[in-house]
């Protein structure tokens, strides 16, 4: 983790926000997987609404299944975050370490409390 600069604080989260709206809004990669995910919780929470507001806590329950299910199966296919992480090349990893670890230290963690990969977990789950 040598390769990771310290930024000294130089960003605010402002500005991580909008680097995020950016990112969100230039790749159809993620503008696929954010309006297959939206679709199907939209449907599966109308479900769940429709299911509580017939029958009450056990048909909010039911609805919720249905409406799962009919979200899975009338959702648009994509991948997960995590499958397209695990894809990036060696190279894309490296930046997306260094920007995750770039938020970490702006949150408040340390250079030093990020040094090995068992510290570094702990302080992902902290922050």
């Amino acid at each position: 983790m040598d390769d990771i600069p310290d930024d000294g604080g130089m960003f605010s989260s402002e500005e991580y926000q909008s680097e995020l709206m950016r990112f969100l809004n230039e790749s159809s990669d993620m503008k696929k997987r954010v309006k297959g995910a939206m679709k199907q919780t939209m449907i599966t929470a109308v479900g769940t609404l429709a299911g509580s507001l017939l029958l009450g806590p056990a048909g909010g329950v039911a609805g919720a299944g249905f409406g799962a299910m009919a979200g899975y199966s009338l959702s648009d296919d994509y991948d997960g975050i995590l499958t397209e992480i695990s894809e990036l090349d060696s190279e894309r990893k490296k930046t997306l370490m260094r920007e995750v670890v770039t938020v970490l230290q702006s949150a408040g963690a340390t250079y030093q409390s990020l040094g090995t990969v068992e510290n570094f977990g702990r302080v992902l789950f902290q922050y």
